[in-house]
């Protein structure tokens, strides 16, 4: 006689097996970071690597309207359109479970506090006109501390901080709109973020300051690298990718440009600082495939950061950053990106998705749209259209219903299939082929 156990173990063994957990993936990088060159220079066609994209009409147009967007917050009188959900968090701790730094659910005293110091029924109380002292962040509540969503949660929680709207670069202009009851946080808008920051972080300007700023020519960080301000000071600023400032002048090793500082009584006074001439160069950068594989090549391998808290770049960012030197203004978020310039809706062709992206999209300049990311397109490889781009992580899916993230947390050049490799019957990895669903040429109708 067969006992029962030996009849059942196999059946349960399968069981086990089917419903187990995901492959570790810990340590493990998808395929594609090998087979395709991280290198965007090694995406580039020799014959149409520096041709300029753009007219010099079409140059000077897009740059005219990148320096109206740029300076715009300090001819605004009140809150700017853009600034459509000033108070979304306020909602947002009042209704839903929301989790604190230790990842326990937000206490009811915190949460009234942080309502009370928002003080929405005043906004807005102020029209200043002001500009950033240092690199800061827009919150979307007056706190430092984060806030997430259920971090049990696949692709919630750490480095999802609710709160964290975007960095902000030193020297970007600001509308400061309304302040905390304790005046130590202050509402700023742009037409391209806005949020909490630490009044710490900016300085009042005055006619004669913007007026200054405005005439003068502008240059572009093109590296991240050390901004030094002179007189004596300690003060070191960090100059990012597509960070602007006025030049004074440019010598044989550096320029000298102007930042802003703030006297004691909060008042922004105006600094002469030198940068590495290599470092920013005359705004606009003329706009060649080169030219972007060169910005391109300084961000592969920077860490993913969700809205720059830490000073690095999430996928949007990535996209802003590369395309400001240029002159070409885009939005902060990725889905309001895709509205820029030309776009071609690609749920709705008949035609192999990839060989009209690979025949359609522009090298280097023509952005890859898919729900809540964006991708740079710089070329196809064996039919496979390749795209650079800053990314956490590949959704995955196990046979027993267990969602997960493989972490991929950085600047990467992949296809659209990058873990593939790992999927299977009892194990799948969400294609971003199968999410992409537009394209957007961001240069044209800009």
């Amino acid at each position: 006689m067969v006992h029962r156990c030996s009849v059942l173990f196999p059946f349960l063994s399968l069981f086990l097996m089917l419903t187990g957990c995901a492959p570790n993936l810990q340590g493990v990088q998808p395929e594609d970071l090998s087979r395709y060159s991280q290198d965007p220079h090694s995406y580039l066609v020799e014959d149409t690597a520096d041709t300029i994209v753009l007219s010099p009409e079409q140059v000077e147009a897009v740059a005219a309207h990148y320096r109206q967007q740029f300076f715009r917050p300090w001819h605004s009188h009140g809150p700017l359109p853009e600034t459509s959900s000033a108070f979304w968090a306020v909602a947002w701790i009042k209704e839903k479970e929301v989790y604190d730094i230790n990842l326990q659910p937000l206490v009811s005293a915190r949460r009234e506090g942080l309502i009370y110091q928002v003080d929405q029924g005043h906004y807005p109380s102020m029209a200043r006109c002001a500009i950033s002292v240092t690199n800061t962040n827009l919150r979307a509540l007056p706190t430092m501390a984060p806030l997430f969503k259920d971090p049990r949660q696949a692709g919630e929680g750490f480095p999802f901080d609710m709160l964290q709207h975007s960095s902000v670069p030193v020297n970007t202009p600001l509308l400061i709109t309304h302040q905390s009851r304790d005046g130590e946080w202050l509402f700023a808008e742009t037409p391209a973020y806005y949020g909490w920051l630490p009044a710490r972080d900016i300085a009042r300007v005055d006619e004669s300051l913007m007026r200054r700023f405005e005439e003068l020519p502008l240059v572009a960080c093109v590296l991240d690298s050390n901004l030094m301000v002179p007189n004596n000071s300690e003060r070191q600023l960090q100059c990012q990718v597509g960070t602007l400032f006025p030049v004074l002048r440019t010598d044989q090793s550096q320029r000298t440009v102007l930042v802003v500082g703030a006297n004691v009584m909060g008042q922004g006074q105006i600094l002469n600082a030198k940068i590495a001439r290599e470092a920013a160069v005359p705004f606009p950068m003329k706009p060649t495939p080169r030219n972007m594989a060169d910005l391109a090549a300084t961000m592969i391998g920077q860490p993913y950061d969700w809205g720059g808290r830490y000073r690095w770049r999430d996928c949007s960012a990535t996209v802003r950053d590369l395309f400001a030197p240029f002159g070409i203004w885009l939005p902060r978020n990725s889905s309001q990106q895709t509205t820029v310039g030309r776009q071609v809706d690609l749920t709705q062709s008949k035609e192999n998705m990839e060989e009209l992206i690979s025949r359609q999209a522009e090298p280097f300049f023509g952005l890859i749209n898919l729900p809540g990311h964006v991708m740079l397109y710089l070329g196809a490889r064996q039919g496979q259209p390749v795209a650079l781009h800053t990314i956490w992580g590949l959704a995955t899916h196990s046979f027993g219903g267990n969602e997960g993230r493989w972490i991929i947390g950085r600047t990467v050049i992949t296809s659209l299939h990058p873990g593939q490799e790992q999927a299977g019957l009892l194990f799948s990895v969400r294609d971003l082929a199968s999410r992409v669903h537009s394209l957007s040429f961001p240069l044209e109708n800009n």
